[in-house]
């Protein structure tokens, strides 16, 4: 069976109560329950919309990113069943909400967050010819930045990572971290200052005149 429509699932009561874990939420996609929607949305709606909204200006496109994260979550589990379904749910998300500020280069679908991030990241990663969005979706400098940021301490992965692939602004940060807004600051400027380096020696990043 394949969902065509995200709104009508979950309508009906379930037969969970309480809290429930993701195994028990993938049990249902691999059964083709639709209740497995309906605990998706309860449980990781939030969460989703938060991603959406940071990428997004207008909330009717926020509200669709989302609807899509759930027809091709249950349309790809399974086959797949990710070990962190948590994760697998916020990189649908991300991805679709790029995909619509990048459909036709509609520009004016990207939120102010989108736009203050990534200009922070085009100081490492931007040449005359490569502007930042395309260098972002590059693979090759994709692997890059992740094994610069497999070496680096858990705390400053999680702040980068909050950062620039969830959007999450400086005040969020530093109130998750349990940290001042100055440090977040300052240790994400010099992460980007190393993330260059560590391009230049790879030889994904050109070494310009100050």
């Amino acid at each position: 069976m394949i969902m065509q429509n995200t709104k009508t699932i979950g309508q009906t009561p379930g037969k969970f109560t309480g809290a429930v874990s993701d195994e028990q939420i993938l049990d249902q996609y691999f059964a083709r329950d639709e209740q497995a929607v309906r605990l998706t949305t309860e449980k990781y709606g939030a969460y989703c919309h938060s991603i959406a909204g940071n990428l997004l200006a207008d909330g009717r496109d926020a509200e669709e990113c989302v609807s899509d994260t759930w027809f091709k979550a249950w349309n790809s589990i399974p086959p797949a069943r990710p070990l962190n379904f948590k994760a697998y749910l916020g990189r649908i998300t991300r991805n679709e909400a790029l995909s619509l500020i990048r459909k036709d280069g509609a520009k004016k679908r990207a939120s102010a967050r989108y736009a203050v991030s990534m200009d922070e990241l085009a100081e490492c990663l931007t040449t005359e010819d490569n502007p930042v969005e395309k260098a972002v979706d590059n693979g090759e400098i994709a692997a890059c930045i992740n094994e610069y940021l497999d070496g680096q301490p858990t705390e400053k992965r999680s702040m980068f990572v909050m950062r620039y692939f969830y959007l999450d602004s400086i005040e969020d940060i530093a109130a998750d971290l349990d940290m001042r807004k100055s440090r977040v600051k300052t240790t994400l400027f010099r992460m980007r200052a190393e993330l260059k380096i560590h391009l230049i020696r790879r030889g994904l990043e050109e070494e310009r005149a100050k």
